[in-house]
């Protein structure tokens, strides 16, 4: 739904859909329907009826029907007429059988509008930041801009003129696109394609009244307008295939197949009988639960050819645009972030990283350029996509000059901000919805049918004379997790395949050849039986290595549980090649330790040596719940790449990898992997003590080092406590639980009565590593102690980032400066705030007319009239400057009035105080000598966001966090079920982590530390109860979502704190979607019991129940003791005139 403002006209657009031909369509030929019809068919042949429906906007069109054809040709055009802007949703192509008892889907296709239109709005917001942080416009100039409403016009003006460059309707084709079967369970099955087009216009006369579609005929079109064709050859090599579900497989002989649109599309029967497909050969068992094929040093091979529309220059520009992505990627995480504190080997390091960004960007720019000027203007849509991301490359180049020049940490944080955004737009940019080629689909087969699949991009293995235009996997060893067919659990996986894989045309494919791993022998090939084109069917290798593979298994963290009250017995299930090793069970953890030295020896790789350093292989590693019936339990799994051994001193250390699977938690796993050749092992055993005589323990160079710290612990209370199983929870406590040791908080003898604890102050001494990415994670646990000693696990809490809580001496500044700085950096208007003349509900007043400093002095100098107006017209203008908002006086002032009082809400970009202070002077001083600018006002700064989200406030959090305690299994949410996960209470708390002993003096400016106190939490507040004076202002609401006919809302305002509800419903603002309240609400809240505030908006209905417009939740605990409270409503600057 699109919003409209009054008076305002909708426009009307139409989208056209040309449907051209389709090719390759299948003929159905399953199922009794098919049968039937071919039993009492008149003819021989085809057995479909094909036509096309087209679905948009709630609309849909469908194509006249072709009889008995495969390869039906329409050259028709579906209309779309609708209102303008288009909806966002896709437009959906089916081609269906339409036969006189039933439709069957043929295929399908999505186009979203994303992909294949531009919208100006974020390329306005972009060019606005790319100008603040540039070195064209200076900050101060800028700021002067946005003070008068001509020079943000003119600034917008520019803006919206330079973006709509990039800014075009849907357009699309004529190009092919590739149909699948949405009902198949397979996901990818290939239906034939379908060469089809959209054009997008905009109508000016407003003869339309409603959405209509129209089908008509159309021309067809020009062979030119597709591009040539050219034969492709599709080359595979099967280097190792295992970890293969022996459930699926069924222990049959197994082989596998390539597919490239129709070619392959059928599963062959016999040994010889297709070039697409391997031989059969039969499994070996690796273990209980998964086999292998044993293809030991015979590789067989596969491959096929195709004529298809060298479509390669579109794929080019899109591996281009990856490698450029990528290329951001890693140099954002190279970059040190900005900080106070400026390093010159950082700074030098940074500047180095951005010149070689902007190198390889400046080269990437002029080759684009060439295929711009050369290859890409098939389509309109080759043209618009060509002005965007040459335009996103000179933006790559530009801000990285910028970055390198910057001057300030807020301009290379804006630049690198824009880095970053650039990066997503790379992304986006690089699948091209017009590509030509069809996906390779590998089929695994067991006996006579396919179990499984696995999906590659052409676009991944497209080969290319130049480096940066080949894809991703092109000459490459990958590894392919095939998918079973059929209904099975998410991310299920059949089989771990090790494949080369390598496309590109058929002249070139004597290629393919040259990035194999070396060391074979094509003579002993044999040969498929009249083969003219000699390609090998198998590839028989003669260089064996033998390697030990050492894996390094320290410790998980956040692993999945079915409940709060049972965790998992885990364990950790590593394969590689043919062979499987297991750790040690660790019983009841959701954070296991293993500290174990697996040892796989005599893995033998096949080729040259140094092809294995240039591309190592990967470990799978599978995290396993132990049960003593049945099949183990899946937490997660891993894939890890190996370190080969180089004869050098560096040490292998421990990293953390993702664990894959169905938690929210983000679980990890701390290993190492090192591949050793057998000649270099000797002497290399693991070191140190095992439990177990037949485990072997990390190395000490590997393991981390321990030392003694100290967690200090502060348990403040606990909010919303919900019910267990009906009943309340009366009496809970917090169990700390980390490495091992458990910590009792004390017990709230009456929560109903009192929430907070009564020894908030707590520790507990343990080892943690040395180095903080290798610490452990912490768990809270909710307890629900009851009479004679029984208790029950309500909820948990894991804490993974626990390096965030650890104590850094920071020197503490000056207090006349802390409160100042770390206030709300904009000026505040004192409201002068009085009972309102007419009656009211009780605890709330209006919001008077504020007479500013500036309009006094202007009453003093030239009387109270016209001028009067003028000033207070003029502080809405200095709102909308600072907001950005459109002044519409009708809208918002429609309440109250011209003189109603707005607090602002957003900011502009942050800076030091003294800077902002001299900026701000500056400009005063521009001001008194311009004409144009009025004379002495300044802009406010506004806050477009809660505060809790303005980085600068740390969400309130100094040394008062919340912890969300939940029960339940933490599973990823989908769209079918939201939120699994259920809160069952709020921990108020923090922590602090220190080597032992503590450095004197300590000192942190977010904890206030006194001499002689107790740890660091000693000189807090005490936790005990406080009663206190809440006041909400109600000044106005923006963008609300109509809910009626009229399009409008009839608002009003709840407030909700603790027991006590206010409600302002007899004074709603009606038909408004931006209502202007101005009301002031009063509470008298009791601290802990009463400290969240909510506060909602309601629609008021004449007839039924008011409807929720929305909510927004306050802490109000948190503000009140953070240190930003300290200078809140206090104005930062005052204006004085002589």
């Amino acid at each position: 739904m699109h919003l409209l403002r009054r008076g305002t006209e909708s426009q009307f657009a139409v989208l056209r859909v040309k449907v051209h031909r389709a090719e390759g369509l299948p003929n159905l030929t399953r199922g009794l329907l098919s049968h039937f019809k071919k039993r009492y068919a008149v003819e021989e042949g085809d057995f479909i009826d094909p036509c096309v429906h087209v679905f948009f906007a709630g609309l849909k069109g469908c194509t006249t029907r072709k009889k008995q054809t495969t390869c039906p040709v329409w050259n028709e055009q579906i209309v779309f007429t609708t209102k303008f802007p288009l909806p966002s949703g896709p437009i959906v192509v089916q081609v269906r059988d339409d036969d006189f008892m039933v439709n069957n889907d043929i295929g399908t296709v999505a186009i979203p509008l994303e992909k294949i239109s531009s919208s100006n709005d974020h390329g306005v917001i972009s060019l606005m930041c790319q100008w603040a942080v540039s070195a064209i416009l200076d900050r101060a100039v800028v700021y002067i801009l946005l003070k008068s409403s001509h020079g943000l016009k003119r600034l917008k003006s520019q803006a919206y003129l330079i973006a709509a460059e990039n800014c075009f309707l849907p357009t699309f084709g004529p190009c092919y696109v590739y149909l699948r079967n949405q009902k198949s369970l397979d996901d990818a099955s290939y239906n034939g394609r379908l060469l089809m087009a959209v054009e997008t216009e905009i109508i000016e006369e407003s003869g339309f009244s409603r959405a209509s579609v129209l089908v008509e005929p159309t021309s067809p079109v020009l062979e030119e307008t597709i591009g040539y064709d050219a034969e492709c050859f599709l080359f595979g090599c099967v280097h190792d295939a295992s970890i293969i579900d022996r459930t699926l497989a069924e222990m049959k002989d197994i082989r596998f197949s390539l597919q490239m649109g129709p070619k392959g599309r059928e599963a062959v029967e016999g040994e010889f009988d297709d070039n697409n497909a391997t031989p059969f050969v039969s499994p070996l068992p690796m273990d209980k639960r998964y086999v292998y094929a044993p293809y030991e040093d015979t590789k067989p091979c596969m491959w096929l050819k195709g004529i298809w529309p060298d479509d390669r220059k579109r794929m080019f520009v899109s591996n281009i645009l990856w490698k450029m992505g990528h290329k951001l990627k890693e140099c954002l995480t190279r970059i040190q972030k900005p900080s106070s504190t400026v390093h010159p080997e950082d700074e030098s390091s940074n500047n180095n990283n951005l010149l070689d960004l902007q190198n390889i960007a400046t080269c990437y720019l002029k080759v684009l350029r060439e295929y711009c000027d050369m290859y890409l203007s098939k389509t309109k849509l080759d043209h618009e996509r060509a002005g965007i991301f040459l335009s996103d490359m000179e933006d790559i180049v530009r801000v990285c000059d910028i970055a390198r020049k910057a001057s300030s940490r807020i301009m290379l944080e804006g630049a690198l901000a824009k880095l970053k955004y650039l990066r997503s737009k790379m992304k986006f940019l690089t699948e091209d919805p017009q590509c030509a080629m069809p996906e390779i689909i590998a089929w695994m087969e067991s006996g006579p049918r396919r179990i499984g699949f696995a999906r590659v991009s052409a676009r991944d293995l497209l080969y290319a004379v130049r480096e940066y235009e080949r894809g991703i996997c092109s000459g490459r060893v990958i590894s392919l997790f095939f998918k079973p067919l059929g209904k099975h659990p998410d991310g299920a996986i059949l089989a771990k395949v090790e494949c080369y894989l390598w496309l590109g045309l058929e002249k070139q494919k004597a290629c393919c050849f040259r990035d194999l791993p070396q060391g074979f022998n094509a003579e002993y090939a044999f040969q498929v039986p009249g083969d003219a084109d000699k390609i090998p069917r198998a590839l028989n290798y003669f260089e064996k290595n033998v390697f030990q593979l050492r894996a390094h298994i320290y410790q998980a963290r956040s692993l999945p549980c079915k409940d709060s009250t049972r965790y998992p017995s885990c364990y950790a299930r590593v394969f590689i090649k043919n062979q499987a090793l297991s750790t040690q069970i660790q019983e009841s953890t959701i954070n296991p330790i293993w500290d174990e030295m697996l040892l796989f020896s005599s893995l033998e790789f096949h080729g040259d040596p140094q092809w294995l350093h240039d591309s190592p292989p990967s470990v799978f590693v599978e995290i396993l719940n132990f049960t003593a019936v049945g099949r183990a339990g899946f937490l997660g799994r891993t894939i890890v790449p190996v370190n080969v051994y180089e004869k050098s001193n560096r040490v292998t250390a421990l990293r953390w990898f993702d664990i894959s699977g169905a938690s929210s938690e983000k679980p990890q796993l701390l290993a190492a992997f090192e591949l050793f050749p057998q000649e270099e092992v000797h002497g290399k055993d693991g070191g140190g003590d095992a439990d177990v005589i037949s485990v072997s323990p990390i190395p000490e160079e590997i393991r981390p080092r321990f030392v003694m710290h100290r967690i200090e612990i502060l348990l403040w209370g606990l909010r919303e406590l919900r019910r267990s199983q009906w009943k309340n929870v009366d009496r809970p406590r917090i169990d700390v639980e980390c490495a091992g040791q458990v910590l009792h908080s004390s017990v709230i003898s009456n929560y109903r009565h009192y929430s907070n604890f009564g020894h908030t102050h707590e520790h507990m001494d343990l080892e943690l590593p040395e180095q903080e990415e290798y610490f452990p994670t912490l768990t809270l646990k909710l307890i629900d102690t009851k009479s004679f000693g029984r208790k029950n696990i309500i909820a948990t809490h894991t804490i993974t980032r626990l390096h965030d809580y650890v104590f850094r001496q920071r020197p503490t500044k000056p207090a006349s400066n802390l409160g100042r700085r770390s206030s709300l950096r904009m000026p505040i208007v004192v409201l002068n705030i009085e009972d309102s003349d007419f009656e009211d509900l009780p605890g709330t007043f209006l919001v008077q007319p504020v007479d500013y400093p500036w309009s006094q002095e202007e009453k003093k100098k030239e009387g109270v009239g016209e001028e009067e107006e003028a000033e207070q017209l003029d502080w809405w203008s200095r709102y909308f400057l600072s907001t950005g908002e459109k002044p519409e006086e009708e809208e918002i002032l429609y309440s109250i009035g011209p003189n109603t009082v707005v607090i602002p809400r957003a900011s502009l970009p942050q800076a030091s105080l003294a800077a902002e202070l001299k900026t701000f002077r500056d400009m005063q001083n521009t001001q008194r000598n311009s004409s144009s600018v009025d004379k002495d006002f300044m802009g406010f700064m506004v806050y477009s966001t809660e505060l809790e989200n303005v980085p600068e406030f740390g969400g309130f959090q100094e040394w008062l966090h919340s912890y969300e305690l939940t029960r339940g299994k933490k599973i990823k949410k989908v769209a079918w079920n939201p939120s699994r996960e259920k809160v069952m209470a709020i921990l108020k708390g923090c922590f602090r982590i220190y080597k032992i002993p503590l450095p004197q003096p300590a000192s942190d400016p977010l904890l206030p530390i006194n001499e002689g106190q107790e740890g660091l939490f000693g000189g807090l507040p005490k936790n005990k109860p406080m009663k206190v004076l809440v006041r909400a202002y109600m000044v106005k609401a923006t963008n609300l979502e109509p809910s009626d006919a009229t399009n409008t809302t009839d608002a009003y305002v709840v407030l909700q704190l603790g027991k006590q509800r206010l409600s302002d419903k007899e004074n709603y603002v009606s038909k408004q979607l931006n209502p202007v309240f101005g009301k002031c609400f009063e509470f008298v809240a009791n601290f802990p019991s009463d400290s969240i505030l909510h506060v909602q908006l309601f629609d008021w209905n004449l007839v039924g129940p008011d409807e929720l417009i929305g909510e927004t939740v306050i802490d109000l605990e948190n503000r009140f003791y953070s240190r930003h409270r300290a200078t809140c409503g206090l104005a930062r600057v005052y204006q004085k005139w002589v």
